[in-house]
Order: structure tokens, then C-alpha cells, then sequence
């Protein structure tokens, strides 16, 4: 969790994060005690719980930050006492799946191996792509079986290039059907984030340190040694809301001074639009979305083409459920801003409505301007009785023999809030189904 230093730092948002505990009914003089509280805690009225709370982070306790890769490569990197490779690892950089390789005639298809292109930038989603560079292609074969971990964007594109998704989509592209499975790309879904940004009558400022990021002289770099300054804070806080669509807790925001507007192509195409020191920003997130659906779509037979991604958000009836929470998440900050007392009120609007017009259409701006990153559920799990599930309980893509998907893209639905902690728990169970069938006798 994060410790109180950030907002201690902080006087300006150290009032607005009071006025949030006071709408929430807690005790304003404890915000920092607040801004430490574990919001996945084990209450049983944990997911009841609202107001302020700790903001969770992926670092140690010595602020370094931690993922994923941290264990595959100390796993690749281990070594024994004689200093020999310890784990039968290897990690392929700048090899691009273009296809699962399935044995000729067999019934179920028997996935045997992957085809892939040796070489730097071989996808198109990479600002480095060059298609003249075409890359060597290779292919590497498995002795037990193939598990597709490609995200909920490459994993469905990957197995309809090979053959394996809608036979409508395959045939419109020449790709020999090996596995008409419907659902493959479908049933897209992600959370929702907005934001609403406002400008304080006088500037937010720090106390901490300028950090110059390793630069000779850096005054942050020391501390950060010592699992401390401003390299080891995050985000202020975690605000939790519960809309009027659902049954528990369904929308996330964090405060921080400026304002966070998603994610823009090159300034050479869209111009991010400058923060001013006394604009500050409720960030939303809805993380109860009910719509799905959205899709992953092959442009074409070409496997460095990017698919077709449109997550159709707010569209059908649960669509509006979700823009209605949002809306109301818009309009709770607009009360936390409404409240704030002088010196550092009044608050000025500057989004969704500029100029603290209020008549704008708020419902219209969540549209257009939501945006999202943390896709899921385009290879579901689900039951033999459903003809869109991708895959059964154990991972296995169903009508195969011999391959697996282990990613986001399995949920059936987006787990909630950002779903880095399901995905490990996700690999963790698929890892127990994979060991128990590789050395059962």
C-alpha cells in the first residue's frame, strides 16, 4: 500500500480529499490514516464499503516496481550451486506468433507447435514496423502442448489465423477452417475510464522535492534508496462509489493536481491538451461494467496486421447502465468540488463542461471520450451449453486437443476493478490443471 507521504506533501488536495471523507461520513482529521486502508480487505462488507481509501501499487516495499516479468525472469535467469542453468526456461524476444500449427488429419485437430517471424518489430501495432522487413520464419514444435498467452487482442487473432474461431470471418479471408468456434474474438469487454476536471481558485504545490529522474544531482534518488521520497508514492488515494445501477461498489476514482486525459495517438496528430497548477481531477473508473459487446476482428490474412478492435461501449440496454453510473460518478465529483470553501474555492469546471456551463450534454461527452486498457473475456470459459465458449473449465480451447489460452481474454466476464490480481490468481489455477495432467501416469 502507499504510504500517507504524497499527501502529506500535498496541502491543497489534502482539502479536497477531507471534503470526500466528510460526503462519505468519515472522519476528515484522519485522511491519512484514510489514504492507507486496504480496499481489498476481508470484511464481508468489504464490497459495500465507499469513500476513502489506500491506493493500492505494483512495488515492493522499497518502491520498485513489480510485475510479472519479475518472476519469469528470475525464473530464466536462476542458476544451481554449480552455476548451471537451473529451470529449463527460454524466453524468444523478437519472435512473433503468426499461427498454432495443428497435425495433419487429426481428429480433434492436435495442436503440435507454433509458427513464428524471427525479428525486431514484426507487428504493426510497434511505431517501429517496417513491412518491407518481412523476418525469418520459424517454427518451434511442443512435446506436451501449446498455451496461447497473447491478451484478449492477439490470443483470438492468433487462433482464427490458424484456423480456429467463426467459419463466416475465416472464409472471407481464404484461412482454412480447422474449427468452427464462434465465440473467438467476441464478447469483448474492459472498464470504462473518464475523468472530471476542475480548476481551484489558487494553485496545488508540492513540498516534496523537484525529482530530476537520475540526472547528476537527482535530490530524489537517495531517498528512493532507502524505499523513500517521491520515486515510491503513487496515486493520492482511492475513492470508492456505488452507483444507483448496482449491488455492491462499482466505480473507482483517485484525485491527483492535473488532470489525466487518457491515451493520444502522436502530437503530430492530436495536440494533449496542457494542465494548468490549479486544475486538479477526480479520475473515474468503472470497473461494474455490464456490456459486452464488443469484438476482435481479423482485417485480413496478413498476422502483422492489427484486428479490428471496437469494444462497443454504452451500446444495448446494459450499455446504458454503464453510462448511467458514470454520469453519476461525473456528478458525485461535481459535489465533492461544489463544497470546497475558499481560499482554495470556488472550483471552475473545465470538463466534461467547460466555462462550469453544467448544461452540457454530459452523457454525450462520456461517449465520445471514455476510453480503456485492460481488455478481457474475448476467449471465454463457459459451459459445453454454450456455443460462443472458447474454452472449457481447464483452459483447454474446446473442440482441440493439446491447447490452452491463459490470459485475460478467458474471464467471461471482466472481473472488476483492473484485473491484474485475477490474472495471476487465473494463471495460478491453469498452472494446477497443467501440472496435474503433464505427470499423471
Amino acid at each position: 500500500m502507499n504510504s500517507p507521504e504524497l499527501l502529506e506533501n500535498s496541502t491543497e488536495a489534502q482539502v479536497v480529499l477531507k471534503e470526500v471523507a466528510r460526503q462519505a461520513g468519515q472522519d476528515p482529521e484522519k485522511i491519512f490514516d484514510l489514504v492507507q486502508g486496504d480496499l481489498n480487505n476481508g470484511s464481508p462488507e468489504r464490497d459495500q464499503q465507499t469513500g476513502l481509501w489506500g491506493f493500492p501499487a505494483h512495488r515492493d516495499p522499497l518502491g520498485r516496481r513489480v510485475s510479472s516479468r519479475n518472476p519469469v525472469v528470475d525464473t530464466r535467469d536462476a542458476v544451481d550451486a554449480s552455476g548451471n542453468k537451473k529451470y529449463k526456461l527460454t524466453v524468444g524476444l523478437e519472435s512473433f506468433v503468426t499461427k498454432v500449427l495443428f497435425e495433419e488429419g487429426s481428429t480433434p485437430p492436435k495442436a503440435i507447435g507454433v509458427e513464428y517471424l524471427k525479428g525486431q518489430s514484426m507487428y504493426a501495432a510497434d511505431p517501429r514496423y517496417n513491412a518491407t522487413k518481412e523476418g525469418i520464419k520459424t517454427q518451434a514444435f511442443a512435446r506436451k502442448e501449446v498455451i496461447l498467452a497473447g491478451g484478449a487482442f492477439n490470443s483470438p487473432q492468433i487462433l482464427k489465423l490458424s484456423g480456429v474461431g467463426p467459419k463466416e470471418e475465416l472464409a472471407e479471408f481464404n484461412i482454412p477452417l480447422v474449427l468452427d468456434s464462434p465465440g473467438v474474438g467476441w464478447n469483448l469487454q474492459d472498464n470504462q475510464e473518464f475523468g472530471m476536471f476542475a480548476n481551484a481558485a489558487q494553485a496545488f504545490t508540492s513540498k516534496a522535492p523537484v525529482c530530476t529522474y537520475g540526472a547528476p544531482g537527482d535530490p530524489c534518488l537517495e531517498a528512493w534508496y532507502q524505499g523513500k521520497g517521491p520515486y515510491t508514492t503513487g496515486p493520492l488515494d482511492a475513492i470508492m462509489f456505488k452507483s444507483s445501477t448496482a449491488k455492491e461498489r462499482d466505480v473507482y476514482m483517485w484525485g491527483q493536481s492535473g488532470a489525466y486525459r487518457g491515451y493520444w495517438p502522436s502530437a503530430t496528430v492530436n495536440n494533449v491538451p496542457a494542465g494548468l497548477p490549479n486544475e486538479f481531477a477526480l479520475q473515474i473508473v468503472n470497473f461494474g461494467t455490464q456490456s459486452n459487446l464488443g469484438y476482435v476482428k481479423l482485417r485480413s490474412a496478413n498476422p502483422r496486421e492489427v484486428p479490428e478492435i471496437n469494444f462497443r461501449f454504452f451500446e444495448g440496454g446494459q450499455g446504458e447502465r454503464d453510462l448511467q453510473a458514470m454520469e453519476e460518478a461525473v456528478n458525485y465529483a461535481r459535489g465533492v468540488f461544489d463544497k470546497i470553501p475558499a481560499p482554495l474555492g470556488p472550483f471552475e469546471e473545465n470538463w466534461p463542461c467547460d466555462n462550469n456551463a453544467r448544461e452540457c450534454n454530459v452523457k454525450e461527452k462520456i461517449r465520445e471520450q471514455t476510453w480503456s486498457h485492460h481488455a478481457t473475456s474475448t476467449c471465454a470459459i463457459g459451459p459445453d451449453s454454450d456455443p460462443k465458449a472458447v474454452l472449457d473449465s481447464k483452459f483447454r480451447v474446446r473442440g482441440t486437443k493439446n491447447l490452452r489460452v491463459v490470459d485475460g481474454s478467458a474471464f467471461p466476464r471482466t472481473p472488476g476493478a483492473f484485473p491484474v490480481v485475477a490474472t495471476f490468481m487465473l494463471s495460478e489455477k491453469a498452472t494446477d490443471f497443467i501440472l496435474e495432467e503433464t505427470w499423471k501416469v
